[in-house]
């Protein structure tokens, strides 16, 4: 038997979603519970970037983040597959499994949180999120189909977390007469699998453990300890993205668009894949501005930019497109082959995204006291990065590949906020390896500066933006 272990807690829904992928695969392992107000050595061993749950070891290999584990564990194990098996479909249920966690599961958690004033705007957003679920499960028995998939597993908290969400926070966010396709599969989900409710938490160590966590969040925001760090760091951000004239790059063949933004780090790694993969398309610039009928029907949910078309089918979120892109042309591939590696070039992406860019914008942004602070939380996940450059050219080996896009910002934007925000925080001395990546992946590669904006662009749109987030905190 292949050594499988699970560092995890009971109560998380993201440790829950990981055993229901182990048990439906049918793959034995060991479960570790772990007391996240004592950490373990063998979670701080394993995962001492994060220092979070779950953790799993396959071959005493450790990979972190639910979703980039149930994408390894479906790779491994054939059995069953959690996946569609199309890449258009792939990507859908990659772009709703991060939908489901930055903006129902973290609308549901703030709204449950709230109190007073401002409570029902958020729980009308969340509803709103909701709604969008309730279209895509509409005239199926799963999100997956005929049996559970991935993207039920990443739905999987909603019957089970949410209903103890409502009663803490006295609300009710699913109304069956509102919600009857979301509420129907959650009977399905919960009824048709042992497997699910044998290994849910009970609703009584729930209820105990949010009225706990939910009675600290609020006494730390009573004593304004949360600076408004905590939504905005795990819910992603958007900025007011300028616009400029539309310009096209003639396509052939196959009908291939890209709804972008020049001034977009998000969409410069979308241009450098296709680019590097010698992929023909059109490019379509937006002014979220002024939001284009095409954008909002591409992307009615989000209503942001990239949006990558396909033969008249879109994909939204940058991460996601990579994957598409990488899955359906195949030459000069960006992730790579081993299920290992590409669950680490996943969990780094998705580091980079989370911690080091929000955590530079957060630093370039602040102001007075709490900056050096912020800016040495930046250098710490720059530190983690820097490690694992080590000894390499590339993230991706010899030649640039998925997680080199998704770090490309760094040499080019990166270096647009130091300015803006009166900072430092790449030192050719203190990060010498990230420092010659970033030398190699400049000049390596035409197409890197060739699609890369102009520093004076985006000075000038930083510059914008950062002065009208600093008026809107003022305000506050």
């Amino acid at each position: 038997m292949e050594e499988v272990k699970l560092i995890g807690s009971k109560r998380s829904l993201f440790c829950t979603r990981v055993e229901w992928a182990l048990k439906l695969k049918g793959v034995e392992y060991e479960y570790l519970e772990e007391d996240l107000r004592n950490k373990s050595p063998i979670l701080l061993k394993y995962n001492p970037i994060l220092k979070k749950v779950p953790v799993f070891l396959h071959l005493n290999k450790p990979i972190a983040e639910s979703l980039v584990i149930l994408e390894y564990i479906d790779e491994v194990w054939k059995e069953n597959p959690l996946l569609p098996q199309h890449p258009y479909e792939r990507a859908k249920a990659r772009f709703w499994a991060k939908f489901v966690d930055e903006k129902v599961l973290m609308g549901s958690f703030e709204a449950c949180k709230a109190q007073g004033e401002g409570k029902e705007k958020l729980i009308e957003s969340a509803q709103e999120s909701l709604g969008f679920l309730e279209k895509e499960i509409e005239g199926k028995k799963y999100f997956g189909g005929e049996s559970i998939g991935y993207l039920d597993l990443a739905v999987g908290w909603i019957p089970i977390w949410l209903d103890v969400m409502e009663e803490i926070g006295e609300m009710k966010l699913i109304q069956p007469d509102k919600f009857p396709c979301l509420y129907q599969w959650s009977k399905n989900f919960l009824t048709d699998n042992p497997v699910v409710k044998e290994l849910a938490p009970s609703r009584e160590s729930l209820l105990e453990y949010f009225h706990a966590s939910i009675a600290y969040l609020r006494s730390l925001e009573a004593n304004k300890s949360l600076a408004g760090g905590q939504a905005s760091l795990l819910c992603g951000f958007s900025l007011p993205i300028n616009l400029e004239v539309n310009s096209y790059t003639r396509n052939n063949m196959e009908e291939l668009k890209l709804i972008g933004s020049k001034k977009s780090l998000f969409c410069t790694r979308v241009e450098w894949a296709l680019k590097l993969k010698g992929v023909e398309y059109e490019y379509l610039e937006e002014d979220l501005r002024n939001k284009s009928p095409i954008l909002l029907k591409y992307n009615p949910i989000l209503k942001k930019v990239p949006v990558f078309l396909h033969l008249d089918k879109p994909i939204a979120e940058s991460l996601v497109i990579l994957e598409y892109i990488d899955e359906v042309w195949k030459e000069n591939p960006l992730l790579p082959q081993h299920p290992y590696e590409r669950a680490k070039a996943r969990f780094w992406a998705k580091f980079v995204d989370e911690k080091v860019l929000m955590g530079s914008f957060e630093a370039c942004k602040a102001q007075g006291e709490g900056k050096e602070k912020l800016i040495e939380s930046a250098q710490e996940s720059l530190g983690f990065l820097e490690k694992e450059i080590e000894g390499k050219k590339y993230f991706g080996g010899e030649s640039i590949g998925y997680l080199d896009l998704a770090v490309g910002w760094i040499p080019i934007w990166l270096d647009v906020m130091e300015e803006i925000g009166e900072m430092k925080l790449i030192q050719p001395d203190k990060f010498p390896c990230l420092y010659q990546w970033s030398k190699n992946f400049l000049t390596d590669n035409p197409v890197v500066e060739e699609l890369a904006p102009s520093r004076e662009s985006l000075l000038e749109y930083f510059h914008a933006s950062i002065a009208y987030l600093r008026s809107l905190e003022a305000n506050k």
